[in-house]
């Protein structure tokens, strides 16, 4: 409920009790990873996004974990390279990270906002 109303630093400790009770489901690994993200703390939302794509076996679910998890490779954690490889899931006319990766001031661009 706490991330329904973007309660996010509330709702972290619910979370981690979720991921506690039922380590392996992707869903709420995500949606704990997603707190991290959202609070902030990138270097363990990248740790912890790691977890539901590696659980994951509903392919749908995971094509689209795979193109959020590249934005956020991206956007959060400045690695385009990484990025476009988690990319090559999404919409075709959607990739950035592919065209930052190939281009260097570009990739320096995206650090830099």
């Amino acid at each position: 409920m706490y991330s329904l109303l973007k309660q996010d630093a509330e709702a972290q400790p619910a979370l981690l009790k979720a991921v506690e009770l039922a380590p392996d489901d992707p869903i709420d690994n995500w949606n704990l990873a997603r707190n991290y993200d959202l609070t902030g703390k990138v270097e363990m939302a990248n740790q912890q996004y790691k977890k539901p794509l590696a659980l994951d076996s509903d392919p749908e679910r995971l094509k689209g974990d795979r193109c959020l998890y590249s934005d956020f490779l991206l956007k959060k954690m400045h690695d385009a390279k990484a990025a476009c490889e988690f990319e090559k899931s999404c919409d075709p006319t959607q990739h950035s990270a592919c065209d930052a990766s190939s281009k260097p001031e570009a990739n320096e661009m995206i650090k830099n906002n």
